[in-house]
C-alpha cells in the first residue's frame, strides 16, 4: 500500500472520505452475500421451509436491481420481494430481515491500517465524511461504525438519497453539502469504478485501496461455507507486513498463524461435522506426534461450543508398534521390523535398538539394511543375537503391555476412530493385531491400502482425497506434531514411554513454539469473531479449499519464507537417528524444485556501473590482476572464443587447457600474443580427459591462481544432448554475459567498486530452468559427493540445499581469494572418473555447484550479472518472473520427454523409442535433448 498519510497531515484538503466495507471495515467472507448461507437454517426454524433462503435471498436482489435500477434498491424493497416469493407472513419478514441486519453488525472486523489513516485526519483537525453505495439504511452503517468505535463527522448512504458514486451523484451530493471544491476533498476506496475512476473524473483526489482477497487463489465454485474461513483470512493477510520484498513471512509465528491456522481450523471443522464420526463413536483418538496440533485445535473448537466426541492423545509410533509383528520368532520379527526400516538409512545395530533388543546385538556386525540382501538378511540377523532366550523374553513384555495400553485406552468400546496423517493405514492394522477392537481411522488423504483395508473391515475418513504429490503431506505431518521424543513402547503400569536419548534442540523447540502460537492464534481469533451463536454453521467447509490456499500463500515461486523451515530439525520416522532439516526434506519431495532458492532472488541481479576511477575508454586504472582459464575439448569454438578475447580492452593472463595433443601448436598459434592485443601471456596445456573442465582448472591454475586478483574460467561448451541448438544459445547466452566487451567492463568494474564480490555470473538460462523444474533440481545426485568434498576442505555443510546457488554451465568470474579452498593440493586427475561420465551425478558435477558456497563461507557474496541489453530483452520475459508465460519446452514435449526417460531403462523398447523419433523428430522438440543424454556426449 503506498504511503499516503503525509497527504492526511498536510493542509492541502478540508475533507477525507471513507468507503465503509472492504475499506474501514472487513466482512469475514470472500462474498458479502456468502453471509446470507448464516440464514438458511434460520430460515428453517422460523418458517419450517424446505428451500434455500440464502439462494431466494441473492435471485430477489437482483431481479429488483434488473427492473427498478440499482439505485433505488433498498432492504426493505428485498424483503418485500422475498416475502412474495417465499409466502412469509409479517412476523416471519421481520425476524429474517432482523437477523440480516444483526448479521451485518456482528460479522464485521475492523481494518487498522484504514482506521489509522481516519484518526491521523482527526488530529489534523480534517472533515471526516463516510460514503456507501449499499441497500443497507444509514441507520445499520451507524451500527456498525459504533460498534468498532468509529468516529465520523458525516454518513452519506445511496439507499437513504437515492444518489450512487458509481453514477458520480453521490460525490455531487457530497460536494454541495459540504461546501467544498472537489480539489479539497480526498477519497478512499476499494472499488477500482466508483471510487477511484469517478471521484477523479470529478475533480477528487482519489485513492484506490486494492483487494488483496483473490490474489491469494481464494476461490471457490459457488457459495461455500469455506468462504468465511478464507474470507477471514483474507481480512488478517491485510495486517501482514513483510519486512523483505523477497520474504512474506519476517518469522515463524506469522507462518504459523497466516499458512498453518486455517488448515489446521478447517481440520477440526469437518472432523466436527462429520456426522457419522459424531454420532458413531464415543470418543476421537489422535495419534502422536503428528495428531497433536489437529487435536488441541478440535478440542478448543469442542469446548467453545459444548458439542462434539471428546478427543484423547494416542501415543504411538512406528517404533511402538513394532511389537505388534511379534508372533513368537524374535528373527522373524526382526525381519518384519527391517522390512519397516528399508526405505530409512538403517543398519543393524540400530534395527536392534528400535526393537528394544540394543544389548542383545553382536557389536561386530553394523551394516546397512539397503546394501543387504534379502536373503542373507536372515542368516545375518541369526548371527547378530547373543540372547535368544531374552529377547523373547523382552518380546513378550513388550507385547502384553503394549496390548494393556491400548485396552485401557479403548476400554469397553467395540469400535474406535483414530485421527492419523498417514495414508498407509498402518495404525489401525497394527493396533487391531494386538486388540479385539474394530479401528477406524480419519485421515487427511485416501488410504494407499484401500483394498486391504475393506478387506479388514476398516472405514476410512478421508477428509481431503488423494494424495498430492510434492512436500505438503510431509509439511503438515511435521508442523502440527508435538515437539516431545517419540513413544518406543509402554511401561507395566499401562504407560506409554518415550525415548529419553531423542531431544530437539533450543532452536527447533522455539520454532515449534512460535508456529504453534500462530496456529492457536489464529483459531481464537476466528472463534471469538464468529461467536459462539455463527460457529457451528461453519462446521461444512470445503477443506479442500483452504488447503489450496494455504498452499497459495507457503509456495510462491519466489518467496523465500519457506526457508524458515531450516530452523526445525526433523527426525526419519523409522530411524529418528538420522535427522535432517525439515526445508531439505521437504526440497527432495518439492515438484516446484526452485521454491525458496537462490535462483529466484531477484536482488542478486545487477547489471554493472563503473566506478569513478576510470579513463577515456571506460577502463579501471589501475587495473586490477586479470587471468582466464579456456578448456577447449571442441577445438571447433576456438575462433569463437578469441572474437570475445579481440574485444576485451583489459590487459589479461590467458591459460588454455586441451586433452587433444595435436590441438595445443593450433591453440597457440589461434591465441597468440601478436594477435591478441590484450593477451600479456599465453600457456596451452594438454591435460588428461578427465574431469571436464573443471579438473584442468582446479590443478592446472594452482600454481598460478594466488598471483591475480580476478579470474574468469570459460569451456568449449556444446552440449549437444539437447535439440533445436539450445546448446549453442546456451553459450552464447554465458559468453554474451561474461566475455563480452560490455560485460567485462561492467564486471571488472563490480569487483574493484565492491570488495565483498566473490563470484558473478549470469541468471539460469531459461531453456535449463525449464528441464530442472520439469524433471529435478540439479543438485540432487550430487549431495553426497558435495558433502564428503566440504568435509574434506574442512569447509560447514550447506544447512539447506535453498542456499545452493551456482553458475549452471559452469562459467564465471571470481575472487581469487573467495575460492581459494578449492585449489588443494589434495586434488588430482585420478579422484576423477574415466569418460564417459555421462550428465550428472560425478565428482565434477559436485564441483561445479560448490563454487558460490565456498565463496560465501570465506566471507563474500554471489551476484547475477546481464548486459543491459540482456536484461531489457530477455530476462523480464523469462519464467523468473511468471511461470505461467509459455514455457520454453511445450508440454507435449515434456510428456513424451517423459515417456523416453522411462523407455531408457529398458533396451529393446529403446528401439521403438528412436523409431517414433525419427518419424516425429519436428514434433518432439527438446525431448530428444533428454534421450540422447543418456549417451555421451561432451
Amino acid at each position: 500500500m503506498i504511503d499516503i498519510k503525509n497527504h492526511i497531515k498536510s493542509d492541502l484538503f478540508k475533507v477525507v472520505s471513507f468507503d465503509v466495507f472492504d475499506t474501514l471495515l472487513f466482512r469475514p467472507c470472500l462474498n458479502p452475500a456468502d453471509l446470507f448461507l448464516f440464514l438458511d437454517d434460520y430460515y428453517k426454524k422460523v418458517v419450517c421451509g424446505k428451500k434455500l433462503f440464502s439462494s431466494a435471498r441473492r435471485s430477489s436482489e437482483v431481479s429488483l436491481i434488473e427492473e427498478i435500477g440499482v439505485e433505488k434498491v433498498t432492504l426493505d424493497l428485498i424483503y418485500d420481494r422475498l416475502q412474495a416469493k417465499l409466502d412469509l407472513t409479517d412476523a416471519q419478514r421481520a425476524l429474517l430481515q432482523s437477523k440480516e441486519i444483526q448479521l451485518e453488525i456482528d460479522l464485521t472486523l475492523k481494518n487498522i491500517d484504514m482506521v489509522d489513516l481516519l484518526e491521523q485526519a482527526r488530529a489534523a483537525n480534517m472533515r471526516i465524511v463516510i460514503l456507501s453505495d449499499i441497500y443497507l439504511p444509514s441507520s445499520v452503517i451507524e451500527a456498525i461504525l459504533k460498534k468498532h468505535k468509529i468516529d465520523y463527522d458525516a454518513l452519506y448512504v445511496s439507499s437513504d438519497l437515492k444518489k450512487r458514486k458509481d453514477s458520480g451523484a453521490l460525490f455531487d451530493h457530497v460536494l454541495a453539502k459540504e461546501g467544498i471544491e472537489p480539489a479539497q476533498m480526498l477519497h478512499i476506496g476499494d472499488n477500482e469504478i466508483s471510487d477511484f475512476k469517478v471521484p477523479l473524473q470529478k475533480g477528487i483526489v482519489a485513492y484506490h485501496y486494492r483487494e488483496v482477497r483473490l490474489e491469494r487463489g481464494y476461490h471457490l465454485r459457488g457459495a461455500d461455507r469455506s468462504s468465511f474461513v478464507l474470507g477471514f483470512l483474507a481480512a488478517e493477510e491485510r495486517a501482514l507486513k513483510s519486512k523483505a520484498a523477497d520474504q512474506k513471512f519476517h518469522n515463524l509465528y506469522d507462518f504459523g498463524y497466516y499458512a498453518l491456522g486455517p488448515f489446521a481450523l478447517g481440520i477440526a471443522l469437518r472432523v466436527l461435522h462429520l456426522s457419522a464420526v459424531q454420532k458413531g463413536y464415543d470418543k476421537i483418538f489422535f495419534t502422536s506426534r503428528n495428531g497433536f496440533i489437529p487435536m488441541k485445535v478440535y478440542e478448543f473448537i469442542r469446548r467453545q461450543l459444548n458439542a462434539g466426541c471428546e478427543a484423547q492423545q494416542l501415543y504411538c509410533s512406528y517404533r511402538s508398534l513394532l511389537v505388534s509383528k511379534y508372533t513368537g520368532s524374535v528373527v522373524e520379527f526382526l525381519l518384519a521390523a527391517a522390512e519397516e526400516a528399508r526405505s530409512s538409512d538403517c543398519d543393524l545395530r540400530t534395527l536392534f535398538y528400535l526393537s528394544g533388543l540394543r544389548q542383545y546385538f553382536k557389536e561386530s556386525e553394523n551394516q546397512r539394511l539397503l546394501e543387504i540382501k534379502p536373503e542373507n538378511l536372515k542368516v545375518k540377523i541369526e548371527a547378530s543375537i547373543t540372547d535368544l532366550a531374552r529377547c523373547t523374553q523382552i518380546l513378550n513384555e513388550n507385547l502384553r503391555c503394549a496390548q494393556k495400553y491400548f485396552q485401557t485406552c479403548f476400554g469397553e468400546s467395540k469400535r474406535v476412530a483414530i485421527f492419523d496423517h498417514s495414508n498407509d493405514g498402518y495404525v489401525p492394522l497394527d493396533i487391531m493385531n494386538l486388540v479385539n477392537t474394530k479401528i477406524d481411522k480419519i485421515s487427511l488423504w485416501d488410504s494407499l491400502n484401500k483394498k486391504r483395508d475393506r478387506g479388514y473391515k476398516i472405514k476410512t475418513y478421508s477428509l481431503l482425497g488423494k494424495l498430492p504429490g510434492g512436500p505438503f503431506p510431509l509439511l503438515f505431518e511435521k508442523v502440527f506434531s508435538s515437539a516431545e521424543p517419540s513413544c518406543m513402547g509402554y511401561s507395566r503400569d499401562h504407560r506409554p514411554m518415550f525415548d529419553e536419548t531423542e531431544f530437539f534442540d533450543h532452536a527447533t523447540n522455539e520454532a515449534m513454539q512460535d508456529i504453534h502460537r500462530g496456529i492457536f492464534d489464529f483459531v481464537e481469533k476466528f472463534c471469538l469473531t464468529f461467536k459462539s451463536e455463527y460457529l457451528p454453521l461453519v462446521y461444512d467447509v470445503d477443506l479442500f479449499a483452504i488447503y489450496r490456499a494455504s498452499m497459495a500463500i507457503l509456495f510462491e515461486p519466489k518467496d523465500r519464507s519457506i526457508n524458515l523451515l531450516s530452523k526445525i530439525i526433523s527426525a526419519d520416522d523409522f530411524n529418528h537417528i538420522r535427522q535432517d532439516t525439515l526445508l531439505n526434506k521437504m526440497s527432495r519431495a518439492n515438484k516446484n524444485v526452485f521454491q525458496g532458492s537462490l535462483f529466484l532472488d531477484s536482488s542478486m541481479l545487477k547489471y554493472g556501473k563503473n566506478s569513478a576511477s576510470i579513463d577515456s575508454q571506460g577502463l579501471l586504472r589501475p587495473q586490477p590482476r586479470i587471468a582466464i582459464h579456456l578448456h577447449i575439448y571442441n577445438l571447433d569454438l576456438a575462433w569463437e572464443f578469441f572474437e570475445y578475447l579481440q574485444a576485451i580492452k583489459y590487459n589479461l593472463d590467458l591459460f588454455i587447457t586441451t586433452t587433444d595433443k595435436n590441438s595445443v601448436k593450433v591453440l597457440e598459434a589461434i591465441f597468440s600474443v601478436r594477435v591478441l592485443s590484450c593477451v600479456d601471456q599465453v600457456r596451452v596445456i594438454q591435460v588428461p580427459n578427465r574431469g571436464r573442465d573443471i579438473a584442468p582448472w582446479l590443478i592446472e591454475m594452482r600454481p598460478f591462481h594466488k598471483k591475480y586478483d580476478i579470474c574468469g574460467h570459460f569451456h568449449s561448451k556444446k552440449s549437444v544432448q539437447y535439440e533445436s541448438n539450445m546448446g549453442e544459445i546456451w553459450r552464447r547466452y554465458l559468453l554474451d554475459n561474461l566475455l563480452s566487451l560490455q560485460a567485462t567492463i561492467d564486471i571488472v568494474a563490480m569487483f574493484s567498486r565492491d570488495k565483498s564480490i566473490g563470484t558473478i555470473f549470469p541468471p539460469m538460462f531459461k531453456g535449463i530452468f525449464d528441464i530442472h523444474s520439469a524433471f529435478g533440481h540439479s543438485a540432487i545426485q550430487e549431495e553426497d559427493l558435495i558433502g564428503v568434498l566440504l568435509d574434506k576442505f574442512k569447509l560447514p555443510q550447506i544447512p539447506n540445499r535453498n542456499e545452493l546457488v551456482f553458475s549452471v554451465g559452469t562459467m564465471l568470474w571470481y575472487r581469487t581469494s573467495a575460492l581459494n579452498p578449492l585449489f588443494n593440493e589434495t586434488i588430482s586427475y585420478e579422484d576423477f572418473p574415466e569418460e564417459p561420465i555421462g550428465v550428472g551425478g560425478t565428482l565434477a558435477h559436485a564441483f561445479e555447484r560448490l563454487f558460490s558456497y565456498v565463496a560465501t563461507t570465506q566471507g563474500y557474496k554471489t551476484l547475477f550479472y546481464l548486459t543491459p541489453d540482456y536484461l531489457a530483452e530477455h530476462f523480464f520475459q523469462s519464467s523468473y518472473r511468471e511461470r505461467s508465460e509459455r514455457p520454453f519446452i511445450s508440454k507435449k514435449s515434456l510428456i513424451v520427454t517423459k515417456a523416453m526417460r522411462r523407455l531408457s531403462s529398458r533396451p529393446r523398447l529403446m528401439r521403438v523409442g528412436r523409431f517414433f523419433y525419427r518419424k516425429f523428430k519436428l514434433c518432439f522438440e527438446l525431448m530428444s535433448g533428454y534421450y540422447r543424454s543418456f549417451e555421451v556426449y561432451r
